[in-house]
């Protein structure tokens, strides 16, 4: 990503509305309305919203009455891996409630060998962050909560929505994960070890064949996220929270840095790899060019580069 747009692409920006000019809006999102929730920076901009964030997890994790979550406390997405001074890495959404329950929410748009490996270290940094944070809290209270309290993990439910076929994932739209003992697999009343850690992995492709099997409310987020760049207007039965998730992603009142980064991650990966080889592809010639005019003889200038020394020949 372009350093100047990365540093102006800030958590303030997904709360951000504005009336766009068109010689704003980048040439491949003129002709749409809505933002594609697939991309993150639309899925960000969408989840800015706490509001939006408790509607969707009540939907997902089929939440009612008392049990459903009335509030969550957005939290920075970006996280050391081990300690302050580590490589940083960025979760998608991050949140919890006062429950002592963490959320990370996650849009995945291809598949990769090292998918389900990296469900699981998202699940034990986000888990390993909370429980930094509860034992932040512990220290205020040692005394009075006794040792063994320093041991307690906060619950961790991690929710990955994926736009391609999962491996293992069967026929069904969605699957779930958690720490079962390996003598009660296949019984059917097996319940988990524990459940601090809870992964969920949506299936958006396999959504529509099961549509009719999916309660409204949680339909209708996956169906947002799934087409939501499809559509010319908000859905006529939308809920109000629906509606507010479309105006999130309206194109015209979008920021244009955000804009802008949505536009190049519409760019095909393929397409990208090409524009990169091309780049270094013609810096590489430079260097070559340069050394030529700099009186290297050619023979070292093909083996410093990497160019077949007909081609470097040509370059003079």
């Amino acid at each position: 990503m372009d350093k100047n747009l990365e540093s102006a692409y800030t958590p303030d920006l997904y709360n951000t509305f504005v009336d766009t000019p068109e010689s704003d809006i980048p040439e491949s999102l003129r002709d749409s309305v809505f933002l594609d929730a697939k991309k993150d920076p639309a899925f960000k901009r969408l989840f800015g919203d706490a509001r939006l964030v408790c509607d969707f997890l009540n939907a997902v994790l089929h939440l009612e009455g008392d049990s459903r979550i009335q509030s969550v406390e957005i939290l920075n997405k970006d996280i050391a891996l081990i300690q302050a001074s580590d490589e940083i890495f960025s979760v998608d959404v991050r949140a919890r409630n006062g429950m002592d329950q963490y959320f990370d929410i996650e849009i995945q748009g291809r598949g990769h060998g090292s998918f389900y490996d990296r469900a699981v270290l998202y699940a034990g940094i986000v888990a390993a962050e909370a429980h930094g944070e509860a034992l932040r809290a512990y220290e205020k209270e040692k005394k009075k909560l006794g040792k063994k309290a320093r041991y307690k993990m906060p619950h961790v439910i991690c929710i990955w929505l994926c736009n391609f076929p999962l491996v293992d994932n069967g026929e069904y739209y969605r699957e779930e994960w958690g720490i079962y003992k390996k003598s009660d697999l296949g019984k059917a009343n097996a319940l988990p070890v524990s459940d601090v850690i809870k992964y969920i992995f949506i299936r958006l492709p396999r959504v529509e064949k099961f549509k009719d099997s999916i309660a409204p409310e949680e339909l209708a987020w996956y169906e947002l996220i799934a087409n939501s760049e499809r559509r010319r207007e908000v859905p006529e039965t939308a809920t109000e929270p629906i509606r507010d998730a479309y105006e999130r992603l309206r194109v015209r009142r979008t920021p244009k840095q955000i804009l802008e980064r949505q536009a190049r991650d519409m760019i095909p990966s393929a397409m990208i790899d090409d524009l990169i080889d091309e780049a270094v592809d013609e810096r590489t010639r430079k260097l070559a060019k340069d050394m030529l005019d700099y009186g290297d003889p050619e023979e070292k200038v093909s083996v410093i580069t990497g160019i077949p020394l007909d081609e470097v020949r040509k370059l003079r």
